[in-house]
């Protein structure tokens, strides 16, 4: 999401070529860095606060956090583009809000992919581990109808013997033997 921010917010240059192309460049790297570090910090909170809650939950969350986020953001924003050597005008706390105002789309998309992304995983474990249990359950089922099935053979092959015996054939109660 931060790549294509920033590519967004650069390829403003190729429309409008402003001076300082490189510099600017640069300084919305930083501010992405930023971002990006935003982010891993909402990640965080997302996991400590509903890590195991449900989708709306954490939704309503991550959409609380973007309001805050977008804020410390836009501060970021303003401190890296027009306090620290501006050279584009120095942006007041109106301008700070518009760019906030603008910017809340990267952390709204961010947290949308991030819950979805999450609970997608979720349910895919979910799925994976009762595949597991049906497996074990299916592997028990087996080996139960198999110790059934032992005795009953067994029974079966020892009475076809001695049935064998009785008669005297004992080539045939031999061969049976050494089959068994």
């Amino acid at each position: 999401v931060w790549l294509v921010a920033f590519s967004v917010w650069t390829a403003d240059s190729l429309v409008y070529p402003p001076a300082f192309v490189f510099e600017r460049a640069i300084r919305r790297l930083i501010v992405c860095a930023c971002g990006f570090g935003i982010c891993l910090t909402m990640a965080r909170l997302l996991q400590a606060w509903a890590g195991g809650g449900s989708f709306l939950r954490r939704a309503a969350l991550g959409g609380l956090l973007c309001l805050p986020a977008t804020l410390v953001f836009a501060a970021i924003n303003q401190l890296v583009v027009f306090t620290i050597a501006p050279k584009w005008g120095t942006g007041g706390l109106i301008d700070m809000l518009d760019s906030a105002m603008m910017d809340v789309w990267v952390f709204a998309a961010w947290t949308a992919l991030y819950v979805s992304l999450g609970s997608d995983a979720e349910a895919r474990d979910h799925r994976d581990r009762l595949a597991q249990v049906q497996a074990l359950a299916l592997d028990a089922r087996n080996r139960m109808l198999l110790h059934q099935i032992n005795p009953h053979f067994l029974f079966n092959s020892l009475n076809a013997l001695s049935s064998l015996i009785l008669q005297k054939d004992t080539a045939r109660a031999e061969g049976m033997v050494l089959a068994l």
